[in-house]
């Protein structure tokens, strides 16, 4: 059951953990868990949901060529976002030496309990939530100008007309 804990934090599903509109969770009414087991396992696997997000982002927009946007879509291209990409993916770098360090620790201790995944990884669950507010801004406001052109991003989430 941990090794597909570890699994579901590193964005992966199956078994115990499934995919579903509101990202990685345990699959409900499993016989051998307790439902408390089970709100904290949901809670962590919303780390596991916000790095593959992450790691989508990346692969996708991190990728390709830099000053080619291709016609109908809004994707977001350019140098700028792939340094934001390199950043990032630079971040998520402590995120997964934590998840080797429990992969680690789990085997050679079969036993550990979740909550020990909680206090390993407590420092992720304080910045995932703020970067991916960060990405959600960075989409809307990519939609809006592409939508008006007369509006001129200036930075996240404020928008200036150009005059």
């Amino acid at each position: 059951m941990l090794h597909e804990l570890l699994l579901a934090l590193s964005g992966h599903y199956g078994g115990a953990f499934k995919h579903t509109n509101e990202g990685i969770k345990v699959v409900p009414n499993l016989p051998f868990m307790p439902s408390s087991e089970v709100a904290v396992l949901n809670q962590l696997c919303k780390l596991g949901t916000y790095y593959k997000d992450f790691r989508d982002f990346i692969q996708h927009y991190g990728s390709g060529i830099l000053s080619h946007q291709t016609p109908g879509t809004e994707d977001l291209y350019g140098l700028y976002v792939k340094c934001v990409c390199q950043g990032l993916d630079s971040v998520l770098e402590d995120y997964r030496t934590s998840l080797q360090e429990l992969e680690q620790e789990v085997l050679q201790d079969a036993h550990l309990p979740v909550s020990h995944f909680s206090y390993k990884l407590q420092k992720s669950v304080l910045h995932y939530p703020r970067k991916k507010y960060i990405e959600e801004n960075r989409r809307e406001e990519t939609a809006l100008s592409n939508a008006n052109p007369r509006l001129e991003r200036v930075s996240y989430g404020v928008v200036q007309e150009n005059c």
